[in-house]
């Protein structure tokens, strides 16, 4: 049971993390054309307002100023985007406009996540040698579970990276205690079982 348990800790740890990157897909995305181009297709806006690459593609960071005034016109950086949301959906990259230059933000939450993840485990011990494993196990279970389901409703950049901050600290806590527990449960000649086990587990 124990086995169980810490294999689903470890496994939930890194279904946040896979789940993530699923959810920052960077789809196809272009400079919003003024309210006076507003009317226009999407590829002749692009065909007008927008400069192309050296590869015959058209920027997605920039467009002419003024839209109309082709290769004559000032390319400046877009001030909002639209998104092809056919293939992915509506995700954080579109709800929180993570491109161009927003698009650091994206790996800011990974390295955020993975850093709590790291200062967890020397906390979730010494709070497990203080008021014991069990409180521990439960405390970081229900956070878990209510951080895991508040993430989904997040409406800001910053909210959800928090919340995200509370599944990498409470999953990571969770399997640290259930991990030490099934060790020690584990008979003499299991331990090295254990260890290649949890190892295998996080690659």
């Amino acid at each position: 049971m124990v086995t169980i348990a810490s294999t689903l800790a470890g496994t939930a740890f890194l279904l946040h993390l896979v789940s993530f990157r699923l959810t920052t897909r960077v789809m196809d995305h272009w400079c919003r054309p003024p309210a006076a181009f507003a009317n226009m297709s999407v590829a002749e806006w692009r065909r007008l307002g927008t400069p192309l690459e050296a590869d015959g593609s058209r920027n997605r960071c920039s467009q002419y100023d003024p839209p109309d005034g082709g290769s004559r016109g000032h390319v400046v950086p877009c001030k909002a985007w639209d998104f092809d949301t056919e293939r992915y959906g509506n995700n954080i990259v579109s709800e929180w406009r993570l491109v161009c230059d927003r698009r650091w933000l994206i790996e800011m939450a990974v390295l955020v996540y993975m850093a709590a993840c790291a200062m967890s485990l020397p906390l979730a011990g010494a709070a497990a040698d203080r008021v014991g494993r069990r409180v521990v196990m439960h405390i970081s279970l229900a956070a878990l579970l209510a951080a895991g389901f508040a993430t989904s409703l997040a409406n800001s950049y910053l909210l959800f990276v928090g919340l995200r901050i509370v599944v990498s600290t409470t999953s990571n806590a969770f399997w640290l205690v259930l991990y030490v527990v099934l060790y020690e449960v584990s008979e003499d000649m299991g331990h090295s079982g254990v260890a290649m086990g949890s190892a295998l587990e996080r690659l």
